[in-house]
């Protein structure tokens, strides 16, 4: 199959504005999540916080308390994971947008190759 020189003209910058999309539209989901994990992280800071002074407290050594620092080490560790998945994803998310752009550069000159020849 071939396409006149306007066919691909229009194609390319069809092509172009969509990879560039894509591309803005990762580096601004990436930067979403970064914001969360920001948010994450401060929560995860209060908890530890919590269980510092329920562990300092007179009533440190009860159950009560113990459980309550319990929960909060478990919070802290949901905290930590949706963390990680939230940086493997910005990592995922930031080498999309890398590959759009350049994808974007590479069609700016290409073309298909002429094969109207080969059809003979």
């Amino acid at each position: 199959m071939s396409w006149t020189d306007a066919e691909q003209d229009e194609h390319r910058a069809a092509f172009i504005k969509e990879c560039r999309r894509k591309a803005w539209g990762a580096a601004c989901e990436a930067d979403f999540i970064g914001k969360q994990a920001d948010k994450l992280m401060a929560e995860y800071a209060r908890f530890s916080e919590d269980r510092d002074a329920l562990a300092a407290s007179p009533d440190g050594h009860t159950v009560a308390n113990r459980e309550k620092r319990k929960q909060l080490v478990d919070g802290m560790k949901l905290i930590q994971e949706s963390i990680a998945k939230g940086q493997e994803r910005m990592q995922s998310l930031l080498v999309q947008s890398d590959n759009n752009l350049a994808v974007a550069k590479h069609a700016e000159g290409w073309s298909t190759p002429d094969t109207a020849a080969e059809e003979v």
